[in-house]
């Protein structure tokens, strides 16, 4: 037991004295190490981990990635699973949605002329670039090295 088990700072009519006062903070810090050791005392860690899979949050695949390994599989299971994955303009002749009408017909209405067509070219330090990479089998010079 400590000198005083009930908090002082609670008694603000009595005058408080200085080495009361010190005394019930220390009373204070010693009931919160009190409090925070039972609190790790309840608290616990497992090495083993059960996912639940009522509980576990999904995250949507992007729609251009293929994730489906059809090892164990039958056919007409991994014929359904590869439909499922297809994009939505390989799906279906028309967009379902009014969403799907933006870029549903991606295909040019007419065929790029030459004289507005302007590839990509490279600039000298871009060449160099790709020729020291090339160089160094793509190691950074800031990059230190095992001597």
């Amino acid at each position: 037991l400590t000198p005083f088990s009930f908090p002082l700072t609670s008694l603000c009519w009595l005058p408080v004295s200085p080495l009361i006062r010190l005394l019930a903070a220390m009373n204070e810090a010693e009931a919160r190490c009190q409090r925070k050791i039972r609190k790790q005392a309840r608290a616990h860690l497992t090495n083993a981990f059960h996912a639940n899979p009522r509980t576990i949050n999904s995250v949507t695949e992007k729609p251009n990635t293929q994730r489906v390994s059809t090892g164990e599989l039958d056919e007409e299971t991994c014929r359904m699973l590869q439909d499922a994955n297809r994009l939505p303009a390989q799906k279906y002749p028309t967009p379902a949605t009014s969403a799907q009408e933006v870029g549903w017909y991606h295909a040019p209405l007419l065929p790029t002329h030459p004289l507005f067509h302007k590839p990509k070219i490279s600039c000298d330090v871009t060449r160099y670039a790709t020729v020291y990479v090339a160089a160094t089998s793509g190691q950074s010079p800031f990059t230190k090295t095992a001597h």
